[in-house]
């Protein structure tokens, strides 16, 4: 990803953040995937349930109405972009896991041009 440059859209960050993910699972099986089990979240998503997979699909008042274990609670689920100076943040959501779901929080932080990014994955709230 080192070698990657981006042309300084909020979308190519994005699009480098989740080709990250992609890549390093690709061919992975077993205990080496963890993205693939991933769902994007966004707010429309946790609010009317509209788009989930199943087993979680089968939510029809949304996410929110589940008995959620907060560690860190949000009021927004959509992605968004942020860029100061020379340093360009993306931050998505994501649920994890589904026999056992986790809410996450991605923050992928870029120095510009580069698309290599710090990571940071936050829990948001088990059920």
């Amino acid at each position: 990803m080192q070698h990657l440059r981006s042309d300084g859209s909020a979308e190519s960050y994005a699009a480098a953040s989740i080709f990250m993910r992609e890549l390093r699972e690709f061919g992975a099986f077993g205990h080496g995937v963890s993205w693939m089990n991933a769902q994007l979240l966004n707010d429309a998503m946790w609010k009317n349930g509209s788009e989930l997979e199943p087993p979680l699909g089968s939510v029809p008042a949304g996410l929110h109405a589940l008995n959620w274990h907060w560690e860190k609670r949000t009021e927004n689920f959509d992605p968004y972009f942020e860029q100061e100076g020379e340093t360009a943040r993306v931050i998505f959501f994501a649920l994890e896991n589904p026999r056992a779901p986790v809410a996450v929080k991605y923050t992928d932080t870029y120095v510009i041009p580069g698309c290599a990014p710090a990571v940071q994955r936050e829990v948001l709230a088990r059920l």
